[in-house]
């Protein structure tokens, strides 16, 4: 086995470790409810609700560019090489993880702010569990992706699906008076 080959297979195993391995951020579903705590009486949840719909709205517009990265790879799939693939859906994988601690904590606090606030923190929260699934779905057909040389149709829908989701998701956390990314 050649050295550039030796490099290519351990990387290509490492990455697909770290994809597989680490796995995608939990549901607002399986999030666990930590006590109640002295703190929680006198806490401002509507600015906590607030900066989590903001913060919710910065994974979304990462995980669209990321995506959008992606769909490009796919249009050309000679061009950019697998290891391209799996560093955007990495970057994807962290940003859905750092989302669904954010969605679970908008589970939690959900009930003690406004009404409004509320539903838009609910479709967040389905935005955050639909890219988490379609996540896991992409990685999972990476992994398996057996020459990496051809794209599975599948897989470039669900690399779509993931924009798409993304998009609503970016949408769904803006605030009325927050600004608007061109193009959107």
């Amino acid at each position: 086995m050649s050295k550039q080959t030796f490099h290519k297979t351990f990387l290509l195993a490492a990455l697909a470790l770290g994809l597989t391995t680490l796995g995608v951020a939990k549901t607002p579903a399986m999030c666990v409810v930590g006590p109640v705590s002295p703190e929680s009486y006198t806490w401002d949840f509507k600015a906590e609700g607030a900066q989590l719909l903001a913060d919710a709205e910065t994974h979304a517009r990462r995980i669209k560019r990321y995506a959008a990265d992606l769909e490009a790879f796919s249009r050309v799939p000679e061009e950019p090489s697998w290891e391209s693939h799996a560093t955007n859906l990495e970057l994807i994988r962290l940003e859905v993880n750092a989302l669904g601690a954010d969605a679970c904590r908008m589970s939690r606090i959900g009930r003690v702010v406004d009404p409004e606030e509320h539903a838009q923190m609910n479709r967040v929260e389905a935005r955050a569990e639909a890219l988490s699934a379609l996540t896991k779905k992409a990685i999972a057909q990476f992994n398996d992706w057996p020459q990496r040389e051809t794209l599975r149709p599948s897989y470039a829908r669900l690399v779509h699906e993931i924009y798409s989701q993304a998009r609503e998701l970016k949408r769904a956390a803006e605030t009325p008076n927050g600004g608007h990314e061109l193009g959107d």
